[in-house]
């Protein structure tokens, strides 16, 4: 009853669906059924598990989770450095350093945040020159989301990033470099169904793809030399420039003869061209310049006119006029010419070598300019090379003293010495310990103050009576007195103790200073009868014999 039952409300449901049934048969041709079939071999789990990634306004993110590299939960994993790799295979090593205050020593970063490894990547010199197309950021939590730093394309263009890892360094960490890249969090299907547009536009050029395809070399041969296919389109309008100017640039090569001329005067060029107002005044005042060959030649008659006069000259003060004046009875010129102000002192000459004319010829091999002094010849002669070349010395100068000069300014001596002052308070001069002041006037009126220190008179309290003995102490007469013949009388000798010469000959009266013994090893030594030997210690010998009358002395 219930199979029956069971049977009834499914033919009813199907009654009630015919008319959906009649349309589906409509619906689906053979090629929808067949797209379906392939559908339903798809395994489900992995598109459910892509389209999860997400996608950031239809274009492609990299996600980075800390949280998921971490085992612990109470502590944070830290990172010394990232690793990017560009799609031309670029790798960007960002280590995580800072400078100490030496500005030299470098130290490492444990950096944990997201904010604080995005900055420190953002801003690094690296990715600042070499990644493009690309928007960094932190990404806040939000509901069960996690913060995130995110690397995403521009809008409407692509990143140059392929891949991102980072250097764990210290912490309960999973992966020591953990690697981060497009596919690993952006959905393939939601990025292509955004991009559905583009796909049917390369849909419709799938055939100029495929001759493209068919030309790989010229294709490598336009990636080889994209430098230089870039610096073309820098500088296109140069380019569209030139072919203005070809009538101009054939100009130019039909003189390049004129040109080439102008190149080798480049430093004359480049002179006029510091001093182009120099040039600009020539300019203005060329109706003057071209009358300067007519003056010239004016000028020219009035020099030899003035040859041909032959006047006397005449030196006049500096401070006079210059003048010209005739003699009717002699038919005579005299030119009255003001004497120059006198010139600073100059350098003293030094030849570079001296010597007799003879040895002159030493020198021959000598650069240009170089000078030789002969003294042997009278006047002393100087000569110069007058070339590198060997020997090519010119005729030679006088050398030496001149003609005697004008007389000199007349000096300024000392006219009076006198007492002016004194800190002492005696107002006297020449006093112990007192400080005088003079004041010397000379032969101009000018004076000088000069000062000088009186020093202190010596008192008996300045003598040293005591037994003290050093290099500061004085000693009054009757000290040294006593000291002296203290040591005349001291017959016993020590090793610290000084003899006057008047003690030394006392001693010594009775020795011949002939028989000292110098030598610090002897043999068999034999003293003859009635002289005198002396042993200066340390000393060694085999033996020694002292005859009678021989007196032996051994000096320390």
């Amino acid at each position: 009853m219930e199979t029956s039952q069971s049977f009834i409300a499914n033919v009813n449901q199907l009654v009630e669906n015919l008319n959906l049934i009649i349309e589906m048969r409509d619906l689906f041709d053979v090629e929808t059924v067949e797209r379906l079939e392939e559908l339903s071999n798809i395994d489900i789990t992995l598109i459910t598990a892509d389209i999860k990634k997400g996608n950031y306004l239809g274009n492609r993110k990299i996600d980075i989770d800390l949280s998921l590299n971490n085992n612990s939960t109470t502590e944070h994993v830290s990172y010394s450095g990232a690793k990017l790799t560009l799609n031309d295979g670029t790798i960007l090593d960002i280590d995580f350093v800072t400078l100490l205050e030496d500005g030299l020593t470098e130290v490492t970063l444990e950096l944990t945040s997201h904010a604080d490894i995005k900055n420190y990547i953002a801003n690094h010199d690296s990715y600042i020159a070499n990644v493009i197309n690309t928007e960094l950021t932190v990404e806040d939590a939000i509901g069960t989301t996690p913060q995130l730093i995110r690397f995403r394309d521009a809008d409407g263009r692509a990143s140059n990033i392929d891949r991102v890892e980072l250097n764990a360094y210290a912490g309960n960490f999973i992966d020591s470099q953990p690697a981060y890249y497009w596919a690993k969090t952006t959905s393939a299907l939601q990025t292509l169904a955004n991009r559905v547009g583009d796909v049917i536009a390369l849909g419709q050029r799938i055939d100029k793809i495929i001759a493209l395809a068919d030309k790989e070399d010229e294709i490598q041969y336009l990636y080889d030399t994209r430098q230089n296919i870039q610096t073309l389109h820098d500088n296109i309008q140069k380019i569209i420039d030139v072919e203005a100017n070809l009538t101009n640039i054939d100009g130019v090569n039909s003189n390049k003869t004129n040109i080439d001329i102008t190149a080798n005067n480049k430093p004359n060029i480049d002179i006029v061209a510091n001093d182009i107002t120099s040039v600009k005044n020539v300019s203005d005042n060329m109706n003057t310049v071209l009358q300067v060959p007519a003056k010239t030649t004016q000028v020219i008659q009035i020099r030899d006119e003035l040859i041909a006069i032959n006047p006397k000259v005449v030196m006049i003060a500096s401070n006079e006029s210059a003048s010209l004046s005739y003699d009717k009875n002699t038919g005579n010129y005299t030119l009255y010419m003001p004497q120059g102000l006198k010139g600073e002192r100059g350098e003293a000459f030094d030849p570079d070598a001296v010597g007799t004319l003879a040895n002159r010829s030493l020198y021959d091999a000598q650069g240009k300019d170089f000078s030789y002094l002969a003294t042997d010849v009278q006047p002393s002669t100087i000569y110069f090379k007058r070339s590198d070349t060997a020997g090519d010395w010119d005729g030679g100068s006088p050398f030496g003293q001149g003609e005697k000069g004008e007389k000199g300014d007349t000096g300024v001596s000392i006219t009076d010495i006198s007492f002016t002052s004194t800190t002492d308070a005696s107002g006297q001069a020449g006093q112990s310990g007192g400080t005088d002041t003079y004041t010397v006037t000379f032969s101009d009126t000018s004076t000088h103050t000069i000062q000088v220190y009186n020093g202190a008179d010596m008192t008996n309290s300045s003598l040293v009576i005591d037994t003290v003995t050093n290099t500061t102490n004085v000693w009054s007469s009757q000290k040294v007195n006593n000291t002296i013949n203290a040591k005349i009388n001291d017959t016993t000798p020590a090793s610290d103790k000084t003899y006057s010469s008047q003690k030394i000959n006392e001693l010594l009266s009775n020795m011949d200073t002939g028989d000292f013994m110098h030598s610090n090893t002897l043999g068999d030594v034999v003293i003859p009868a009635n002289t005198n030997a002396a042993f200066i210690n340390p000393v060694t010998f085999n033996s020694i014999t002292v005859n009678d009358g021989a007196i032996v002395k051994l000096i320390d």
